[in-house]
């Protein structure tokens, strides 16, 4: 029921010995004392002891199903401690991330599940496994370092090249000893032995989904603190957005950021922003029929640049004009790279501006992120206006620093402006592409 196999022994040898080595460390016992200390807060405890719970449910469930026998206890025990808890405590990360349930869900049925089972079938000898676990870990802790600094990066792609090197020669040992041994492989425990931890998985998606919710909600009330001084105002306006919107969190968060805009607070505020949030998403599913001559469908603009990773979020009120835009997207492979953002303004119903907006620093790349400017502006003109507008954008205003054009009574407008000290500042770009039917408000 308990049997080790050699990399579990390995794993639990290695814990053992670093946790006397902190034990003779004076400098590292309050590091592991405030672990421990985070570890035994009340809200952690309640959340790993609900955790268990279902767990326990699912386990009763299976077991009544013939499907989980006390052979597979160890099993389970391990996936608590990985899979069970490790998802719980990324939860909260999660809660602040559109479509968050489908990343659950993408993370639990993914494939890699299969490949980690095939290659943990077979293991290494134990003096195999102890050699080979700190290497993982090391080349493992070189990764994030590395990765985080641009002169680091070859170190970085090393690393990850290494362990890649490795997950195969895990992969392959496992496959030859089950070809070898197809008979041993292939039968009725395997199966469950694989199928345990999958069921477990699947079943855990409900449970995961309300603490999401939860925190969600959590999460709602503690960024509404500094603009609600009144507690019962607050709760009332996360009570009432959780009952509109349901599980839909994005809608959650929307509310929230269009509420830190609001100038009154009290409830027919809180009602109002939660009927307009509603309403902007309804009609974002069925987007109404924009004429021309009025200007462009802003759902319809929102993906324009789409194909070329920038597609703009939620089109929604920002301050007395209505807004989308897309979060800054690194063009190019400098140290900081240069990023690009594509907004879009207009009134509730219709959009009539639209820009582009690079923002370069002068140690990245700036020769590699100007062409991919101009290349994304010429996809905007030709979705937004047409193929006129790129063939006179592509003669007159590529490489330039300014110009003013009217095409087809759309207005076309480039500006840069330098920042900072030569040499070590930057610089912006930006392309602003504006109806005839557009009137200048507080986003210009």
């Amino acid at each position: 029921m308990f049997d080790l196999n050699s990399r579990e022994e390995a794993i639990l040898i290695w814990l053992s010995l670093a946790f006397v080595g902190i034990m003779f460390v004076p400098k590292a016992r309050p590091a592991l004392a405030k672990l421990i200390n985070v570890l035994f807060q009340p809200s952690i405890l309640v959340a790993i002891g609900a955790a268990i719970t279902w767990v326990a449910l699912c386990v009763a469930l299976l077991a009544t199903l013939n499907i989980w026998a006390l052979s597979h206890l160890k099993g389970t025990l391990v996936w608590v401690l990985t899979f069970g808890l490790a998802t719980l405590f990324d939860v909260n990360r999660l809660s602040d991330t559109p479509r968050a349930l489908r990343t659950l869900a993408k993370d639990t049925v993914a494939i890699t599940a299969i490949i980690v089972f095939i290659g943990e079938f077979y293991t290494l000898p134990l003096w195999g496994e102890l050699i080979l676990i700190p290497a993982l870990v090391f080349l493992g802790l070189l990764l994030a370092v590395a990765d985080t600094k641009q002169e680091t990066k070859i170190v970085a792609r090393l690393s990850e090249n290494l362990l890649m090197i490795a997950g195969l020669g895990m992969l392959g040992f496992s496959v030859y000893r089950i070809i070898t041994d197809f008979q041993e492989f292939a039968n009725l425990d395997t199966l469950r032995d694989f199928a345990v931890p999958a069921l477990l998985s699947l079943m855990y998606l409900p449970f995961l989904y309300a603490v999401l919710l939860y925190m969600a909600h959590e999460n709602a009330i503690i960024g509404m603190k500094i603009k609600f001084k009144d507690n019962r105002l607050r709760h009332y306006a996360a009570l009432r957005a959780m009952v509109v919107f349901g599980g839909k969190i994005e809608l959650l968060q929307r509310f929230k950021r269009n509420m830190n805009q609001a100038e009154e607070l009290n409830r027919a505020t809180i009602d109002e922003t939660i009927k307009e949030v509603w309403e902007s998403y309804k009609r974002a599913k069925n987007p109404p029929h924009v004429p021309w001559e009025l200007g462009w469908s802003p759902y319809t603009a929102q993906s324009f640049l789409k194909a070329e990773g920038l597609k703009a979020n939620d089109y929604h009120r920002f301050v007395r004009d209505w807004l989308a835009e897309s979060p800054p997207a690194a063009i190019d492979d400098g140290y900081p790279p240069s990023r690009i953002t594509y907004r879009i303004y207009g009134t509730k119903h219709i959009a009539t501006r639209l820009t582009l907006t690079l923002d370069v620093n002068q140690l990245g790349k700036p020769e590699q992120a100007d062409n991919r400017f101009w290349e994304l502006a010429a996809v905007l003109l030709f979705e937004s206006i047409g193929d006129e507008a790129v063939e006179v954008f592509k003669r007159d205003c590529i490489g330039r620093d300014s110009g003013e054009y009217v095409i087809n009574e759309v207005s076309i407008t480039l500006k840069r402006d330098n920042w900072g000290i030569d040499g070590h500042g930057g610089y912006s770009r930006r392309l602003f592409i504006c109806h005839p039917a557009h009137v200048p408000g507080d986003n210009g």
